[in-house]
């Protein structure tokens, strides 16, 4: 039919646009074909992802025919521009909408709206004070007993006057943006599971929040197990 039209027209074209049509039907039947079959077969999801890349290469190579292209059959070179146009708006429209969503992720977690139960409000992270940097106020040897250690348990990082400090109410001492990120996922400390806002025992349940001692190396394990009743 259209196909065995276009092949006799090509020699009238200098780039074989006849044949890239041919070729792109082949590729989608065997993309729609390895689509539907079963993906516990190994080779399938093999020959699946073959032709999926065999069929946006042969996309760009029929676009690049397209611009070289200087003497070609009106009917076979409009045919093919307009599909090749529809081909790319759909794919325009595909990477549009996946900007969009990952841009309506993006503000419903910085707005609060994908916020967990457990987290905390604005008003428990204002509640925090922020405090002045001081030397005095960490350790900086084994002999500075009872003082806090001078870095962030969270980030690890040391103390300076370059980031805002928080203080808790149970007293210890974060990075103002690390408490904040880790307070609108569980509203407890990280070292002590008290209520940073009010130094209260925390009202979350166990299993949805933890704590975790600096430098411990239960920390990563804990953040990967958070229910799991550790000795």
């Amino acid at each position: 039919g259209i196909n065995a039209e276009y092949m006799g027209r090509n020699a009238d074209c200098d780039m074989p646009l006849a044949q890239w049509l041919l070729t792109q039907l082949l590729l989608i039947v065997g993309t729609i074909c390895t689509l539907v079959a079963s993906r516990s077969h190994r080779s399938r999801r093999f020959f699946r992802n073959l032709t999926q890349y065999l069929l946006l290469f042969w996309s760009f190579l029929g676009i690049l025919w397209i611009v070289r292209s200087s003497s070609c059959d009106h009917t076979l070179y409009r045919f093919t521009v307009v599909y090749l146009a529809i081909n790319l708006t759909l794919l325009l429209l595909l990477v549009i909408q996946g900007y969009a969503a990952l841009a309506m992720i993006h503000f419903l977690v910085n707005n609060g709206y994908l916020t967990p139960q457990n987290g905390a409000t604005q008003q428990d992270l204002d509640a925090v004070p922020i405090v002045d940097f001081s030397p005095t106020l960490f350790s900086e040897g084994e002999n500075d007993v009872g003082l806090p250690p001078n870095e962030c348990p969270i980030c690890c990082e040391v103390f300076s006057l370059l980031h805002p400090i928080k203080h808790t109410r149970c007293c210890h001492y974060f990075h103002a943006h690390c408490l904040d990120e880790w307070m609108r996922i569980s509203n407890v400390c990280p070292l002590c599971r008290s209520e940073p806002s009010t130094g209260n025992p925390s009202r979350v349940t166990p299993a949805a929040s933890f704590s975790v001692e600096p430098h411990s190396p239960l920390t990563s394990y804990q953040s990967l197990h958070p229910q799991e009743d550790l000795p």
